[in-house]
């Protein structure tokens, strides 16, 4: 024959292209430009949620970027805390200012520790409830930027001004500070002469950042910072407004499941 007409002129079960082999797999994360604020939230709430019960070692730092001032009555009022502080909390001897007293309550010094079960042996019921690793409650309404790579999620969380339980940096953690608060410690360490006011005082959180390692579901580290501004009313026999601002740091890291 002048030509085999077994012989196909192209083989039928040979495909062009495998339609089973996808062109981009969308649960890959690493650069992954398609996540979106609700799958983040997702998959820090997800994972928080069980390694908030591990064990795993905490890290914390914080410094201030503008010292709590009260203007020209800032010395008065130093003298006056010096003048009824009743224990050592404080760094000093016999000298305690504005910023020691509040920035020991905004945990302006170096911390770390083991937490167990959301417990740390070296921090008083308060302070473990406040910097433990906080099972999130995030939603994509409190994230305003996110980007993956590998199995490292980094977001950006709203600007958040005075929280609450309901506010964005809360959703995420308990590292943040309330006017009842610091009153309730001022009285206890220091005197009840000495108080911040509620009305005129907030507290603005920005620039907060989480950068999160989730592997197979878990996470194996956190870490997060943020700047705060303050505007305080202090009252300490006589009352003035006063400013300050902060840059906090905490990690999250060998985690024991």
């Amino acid at each position: 024959p002048s030509g085999d007409t077994n012989t196909p002129s192209g083989d039928t079960n040979t495909p062009s292209g495998d339609t089973n082999v996808p062109s981009g797999d969308t649960n890959a994360p690493s650069g992954d430009t398609g996540v979106t604020a609700a799958d983040a939230a997702k998959a820090l709430n997800d994972a928080t949620a069980k390694a908030a019960k591990a064990t795993y070692k905490w890290t914390r730092s914080g410094k201030f970027t503008k010292d709590v001032n009260v203007g020209a009555l800032t010395s008065i009022r130093n003298g006056i805390i010096s003048g009824v502080v009743k224990n050592n909390d404080y760094p000093g001897d016999d000298h305690y200012t504005v910023n020691e007293v509040v920035g020991g309550f905004l945990g302006i010094k170096d911390l770390s520790g083991t937490f167990t079960n959301g417990k740390c042996a070296d921090l008083n019921d308060n302070d473990s409830n406040k910097y433990k690793l906080k099972a999130m409650t995030l939603t994509a309404n409190d994230i305003a930027n996110v980007s993956v790579s590998g199995n490292t999620y980094t977001i950006t969380i709203k600007d958040t001004n005075t929280p609450d339980a309901n506010s964005a940096w809360a959703h995420a953690s308990n590292d943040y500070i309330t006017v009842d608060e610091v009153n309730t410690e001022i009285a206890k360490a220091v005197s009840d002469k000495v108080k911040v006011q509620k009305d005129g005082t907030s507290a603005n959180y920005k620039n907060i950042k989480l950068i999160a390692v989730i592997e197979n579901g878990k996470l194996t580290s956190l870490k997060y910072s943020y700047d705060m501004e303050a505007t305080l009313v202090i009252k300490a026999g006589l009352t003035a407004n006063g400013t300050g601002a902060a840059h906090m740091e905490a990690s999250y890291s060998d985690f024991k499941y």
